[in-house]
């Protein structure tokens, strides 16, 4: 199993938002027992905004690595 540092998570989690959606039908056909495939339906999508955040995040460590100011670096970047 991959080991993650804090920051790689942090990452990770803030790239992808979970939509999840109850089915209340299922829920109580099946005699209010916990089933989550039955009854919970999750769907993946991306977020954009979280993938920015962090792009800037990487240009801002660049920049710092680099001894560069902010701007040029994202001057190179675009």
């Amino acid at each position: 199993m991959p080991t993650w540092n804090p920051e790689e998570l942090c990452k990770y989690y803030d790239i992808e938002r979970m939509c999840i959606k109850i089915n209340d039908d299922k829920f109580k056909e099946a005699g209010d027992v916990i089933k989550p495939r039955e009854y919970r339906t999750v769907k993946r999508v991306p977020d954009d905004l979280g993938k920015f955040k962090w792009i800037e995040i990487e240009l801002h460590t660049f920049a710092n690595e680099y001894s560069k100011d902010f701007e040029e670096v994202l001057a190179i970047f675009e």
